[in-house]
């Protein structure tokens, strides 16, 4: 399960599942602990506490209240740096080579919760449009997920045309 993976990853983070938690947050880093709204799913805890992880990695000081450009920022920059943790381009390739075209399914593949990898989906949008070249493989990130395979053969004809 993704919670036990990165929690071998991060062992210096502790974990509590907090059942009164605000249902507006998912969870919290205080110091090196990581509180977690307990009313997720075990695949939703993963994700948020990779978050929090990357809180833990990159941003400095309480940026729970989310009052200045700058807490805003660090918020954006720690999801970010967790898209990029837990899905790549061959992530993508993998899910489309094994059927799961459909965000839903891709996100059970993948071990993580459908509106993560729809946030991860957005990014990769908006950092590289809707295509992207891997060199191997051609992703098409809208409305599903669709990956050509680049021809690299060399015809053994080439009359210069």
């Amino acid at each position: 399960m993704l919670l036990e993976k990165l929690c071998d990853e991060f062992p210096h983070l502790e974990i509590v599942l907090e059942p009164k938690m605000n249902k507006k947050h998912k969870g919290q880093l205080i110091g090196r602990t990581v509180y977690l709204n307990k009313e997720q799913t075990s695949t939703e805890l993963g994700c948020t506490f990779l978050e929090e992880a990357m809180h833990d990695l990159y941003t400095v000081g309480d940026i729970s209240a989310q009052k200045t450009m700058t807490d805003r920022k660090q918020e954006q920059f720690a999801r970010r740096r967790a898209y990029d943790y837990l899905i790549s381009f061959d992530d993508l390739a993998d899910c489309y080579y094994n059927g799961f075209t459909e965000y839903h399914e891709a996100a059970e593949y993948l071990d993580v919760s459908e509106s993560f990898l729809r946030a991860t989906i957005t990014y990769f949008k908006d950092k590289y449009g809707l295509m992207y070249d891997t060199g191997n493989y051609i992703i098409n990130i809208e409305p599903t997920i669709e990956v050509f395979k680049v021809d690299t053969t060399e015809y053994l004809y080439d009359y210069g045309c």
